[in-house]
């Protein structure tokens, strides 16, 4: 005695038939079967390779650098001028 023996499948299956209706059945048994070749078909499929990303350009830095070389300092220091107050 299994926990589903052939009259249990088919009691659950009168009762899903009475509740949902032959033609709901009928497009949720298509759908599960355009998911399963779905599925299949893109387990056959050669894995690509994802597109490495672009870097974002930094402004004055040199375009001969190589990876692995630092980046060039291209901070700006404001300096304050002196201001001439009228006395």
């Amino acid at each position: 005695m299994g926990l589903f023996e052939p009259q249990h499948l088919v009691i659950i299956l009168i009762i899903a038939l009475v509740i949902f209706g032959p033609g709901k059945i009928a497009e949720l048994g298509g759908s599960l079967g355009r998911g399963v070749r779905d599925f299949k078909k893109a387990m056959a499929e050669p894995e690509t390779p994802a597109p490495q990303p672009q870097q974002a350009a930094v402004v004055g830095a040199s375009s001969t650098r190589l990876p692995g070389q630092p980046l060039q300092d291209t901070t700006v220091s404001l300096q304050e001028t002196p201001s001439k107050e009228k006395a």
